[in-house]
Parts: C-alpha cells; structure tokens; sequence
C-alpha cells in the first residue's frame, strides 16, 4: 500500500471520513457532525501530518507521537487499517481509543499496541 501526505484539495474527503457514522460515534471530542467551515479552518492549522492511504482508503494523522486513523467505510474490514498503522507505528507512539470501539482497539491491539492509561471516555494505547 502506498501513503502520499494529504493537501488541502483533500479536505472534502478527509471531511467525508470524519464525517462517517463511525467515526462521529467514537470521537473523543463532538459526536455532531463536522461543518465544511468547521473543518477547513481546523485543516489550514492540523493539515501537517495528515497521510492520504492510496487509492482514498481513508488518513493516517501523526501528531506528537500520538496515531490516530480512519478508514473509509468501503475498505474498513479489509486489513487497510491494519496495514497502515503497521507502516507508521514507532516505539513509544500512542493512540487514543473511545471506550465501546471494539473495532479499534481490536485493531491497535493486533498491532501491538498496549493500554497503558484510561482517562474520562478513552483509553490511551502505547506501542
């Protein structure tokens, strides 16, 4: 699989990700959904660290060792998620996942991420 860093001419897409079911039930800050303004203005600030999965499976954000993914809801189930973490986790690299995503941490655990922390909604995994 191949990664490109995302540009602002991804932002409908990375807000389409954001956006999904999914992903707006497991947010760790707003379960509403995202407005386009909303986003644009929070991309020109965070769009560093945004890796495009090829072929627009979904992003990868890497920021202050901490990984964060999402999965367009057509690759999910696919070893996309998987695949990708693998490709960018570094020792001491954490991740945050809402308690009930059974999914994620699934995912990360597989990866081998463990739980190090929990703290008000989330757990904080450590690879």
């Amino acid at each position: 699989m191949r990664y490109r860093k995302a540009t602002m001419s991804d932002a409908d897409n990375l807000l389409k990700w954001k956006n999904q079911a999914d992903t707006r039930k497991y947010a760790i800050k707003t379960h509403k959904k995202i407005s386009k303004k909303d986003h644009l203005k929070w991309l020109e600030k965070n769009l560093l660290g945004n890796w495009i999965i090829h072929s627009d499976f979904g992003t990868v954000r890497l920021v202050d060792n901490e990984i964060a993914i999402r999965v367009a809801t057509v690759a999910q189930g696919k070893g996309v998620g998987r695949e990708a973490i693998n490709h960018f986790k570094k020792r001491g690299m954490t991740a945050k996942i809402v308690v009930g995503n059974v999914a994620s941490l699934r995912l990360f655990i597989n990866c081998g991420f463990k739980p190090i922390k929990y703290e008000k909604g989330y757990y904080i995994f450590q690879y």
